[in-house]
């Protein structure tokens, strides 16, 4: 973990880095570990007492504290329902696929063409563009209001997961963070910005750990532990602000950024996939 200042339209900004989800739990960890040992950070509140105020509610969570710890690296339940939801398994193999038939390595067996002598075994393979195309950077904003669900948040993971496979298809690279930016008028940094990195570029797609990262539990359970050993409060972290006002400012874009609000929806989602049009070139 990285913790960084800025400042915000002349406002003071924090900023925490997290390079993966295994960075953010072992930050929440050692918070912990470090209370129990007396090690605090100074005039800061406790990760420890809002996990026992606030983690064993799971309408708040989204979980129980425990089963966050279950659902660390993988959300089963979470996983099956989301290769359900408009088809989207068909939709992650259906890009732009050709069909490769080998002697001697493949995914499938081919009676006929054994036969007939041909090569027989089949293997599917992406058709990419150019190399190095282009690089896109996709946010999502974890940071929404406790009656957000999962159920909710699956459908930001759908839209990710399909803006990150259409382009990918044509040759670009793509990186996902998860990110919540808020802003407290009470707390000396008025603004509090999260980001963790979910897939960097050179990375595939890891769609177990898409499921639970893009969470109300990342937000409410690890996200919160942290900040809490850090600050002096733990009864207001803030309110959510829109992403957008921080990374494309001026209007200027720099990334496709999934914000508060965005995509908790079928409808909602596939409108926000429509108006990129990934089918067509991109360009931020």
């Amino acid at each position: 973990m990285v913790i960084s200042e800025d400042r915000r339209d002349g406002k003071p900004l924090l900023k925490y880095r997290f390079d993966s989800m295994r960075d953010l739990y072992l930050s929440a960890d050692l918070a912990l570990k470090n209370e129990k040992n007396g090690i605090r950070a100074k005039s800061s509140a406790s990760a420890g007492s809002y996990k026992e105020k606030y983690t064993h509610d799971s309408s708040f969570c989204g979980c129980l504290y425990e089963e966050a710890v279950e659902r660390r690296y993988s959300h089963k339940e979470g996983l099956e329902k989301i290769r359900e939801m408009a088809g989207l398994e068909a939709i992650m193999h259906a890009s732009q696929y050709v069909k490769h038939w080998s002697d001697y390595d493949g995914d499938t067996f081919d009676i006929e063409r054994y036969q007939n002598e041909q090569p027989f075994l089949c293997q599917r393979r992406k058709v990419i563009g150019s190399k190095n195309r282009g690089m896109f950077r996709v946010i999502v904003s974890i940071a929404e209001p406790w009656m957000v669900d999962y159920d909710n948040m699956l459908w930001k993971t759908y839209a990710a997961c399909r803006i990150c496979d259409e382009l990918e298809s044509q040759g670009h690279r793509v990186e996902i963070l998860a990110v919540s930016y808020s802003r407290d008028q009470h707390y000396r940094y008025e603004y509090t910005l999260t980001e963790i990195h979910i897939k960097r570029f050179e990375e595939s797609m890891n769609l177990a750990m898409l499921c639970t990262s893009l969470s109300p539990w990342t937000f409410r359970v690890w996200m919160f532990m942290v900040w809490s050993h850090y600050r002096k409060s733990y009864s207001d972290l803030g309110s959510p602000c829109l992403v957008e006002g921080y990374y494309n400012l001026g209007g200027q874009k720099t990334a496709i950024i999934i914000d508060k609000g965005d995509c908790l929806s079928e409808e909602s989602a596939n409108n926000f996939i429509r108006t990129l049009d990934i089918g067509s070139e991109v360009d931020l």
